[in-house]
């Protein structure tokens, strides 16, 4: 897939808007059950800088590993499609755009905001907050615009516009010789495990390799007599609040931290903060 972007935008540039088109495309299919499609659209076709007033605008802060703010763009009939989509209601084209439609269009966006900080997370080694700041247009000048269509078989395509403030576009371009968006030192430690270790060199051969991992909730240390007296009904306090992330472990080694979920009736993790490379690899090694 190829992402549409100016000619200034840097390789990182282009992953962290791949990963957000990405996301969105992802929870689209989960809200439809069907694939979707992304397209690379041109950003300057019906640029919303010039009409604003066209479409529904919203805006996000990043926080902890990234700085900065985004944007997104979506005129109002691309709105009461994904409103639709979300409220599973079939298009009609008498329905007239309102309040309504712009609050479940926007929250189909904080989803996918939701699911681009986990991937951005993972990308970048440490944990990333995107929070939903407003619905108006943002009020610095973009340094980077990347806009794709969004479809499936039963769905016409949704035009969204991204924008990156330049505080975020300046956190997430890397050194000039690095490939990927990293942070700068677990980059270069990826770097010298590739040319310093023979094991690194390795790894491949233990990627399908099966690892037991465990969610902990928390913990508590008992006494011998209390463990005795446990009985049906009893209840252990752990040493964790309900706010607190769980913690995924390999090897007895905690590798990541995320919120609990349930998916499909079964307990899942969605992950919100990892372990460095190196640090997942100790676990592979215990």
């Amino acid at each position: 897939m190829s992402v549409a972007a100016v000619a200034t935008v840097s390789r990182a540039g282009q992953e962290y808007c791949q990963v957000w088109f990405e996301s969105l495309r992802q929870v689209l299919e989960q809200i439809r059950s069907e694939p979707f499609i992304l397209q690379s659209l041109n950003p300057d076709e019906g640029d919303p800088y010039s009409r604003p007033e066209a479409g529904m605008w919203v805006r996000f802060s990043a926080e902890k590993r990234l700085r900065g703010e985004l944007a997104l763009f979506v005129s109002k009939s691309d709105a009461l499609s994904l409103a639709g989509i979300l409220m599973c209601e079939p298009p009609d084209p008498a329905v007239e755009f309102d309040d309504v439609h712009a609050d479940a269009a926007a929250e189909l966006l904080r989803q996918a905001a939701g699911s681009a900080a986990t991937a951005l997370g993972i990308k970048l080694g440490g944990e990333v907050g995107l929070v939903f700041q407003a619905n108006d247009r943002p009020q610095w000048t973009p340094a980077v615009h990347v806009a794709m269509r969004c479809g499936s078989a039963q769905v016409s395509p949704v035009s969204v516009h991204l924008f990156l403030s330049p505080e975020l576009a300046s956190a997430i371009k890397p050194d000039a010789e690095e490939s990927e968006i990293l942070p700068r030192d677990q980059s270069r430690t990826t770097n010298s495990l590739r040319q310093d270790s023979p094991n690194a060199a390795n790894l491949r051969f233990l990627r399908d390799v099966e690892l037991e991992v465990y969610l902990r909730l928390g913990g508590r240390q008992l006494l011998v007599r209390d463990i005795l007296d446990l009985g049906r009904g009893g209840v252990v306090e752990l040493d964790q609040q309900l706010q607190d992330p769980v913690e995924l472990l390999v090897g007895q080694r905690v590798v990541a931290r995320g919120q609990l979920v349930i998916v499909d009736g079964n307990y899942g993790l969605r992950v919100t903060e990892i372990a460095a490379r190196e640090e997942r690899l100790e676990s592979v090694g215990r």
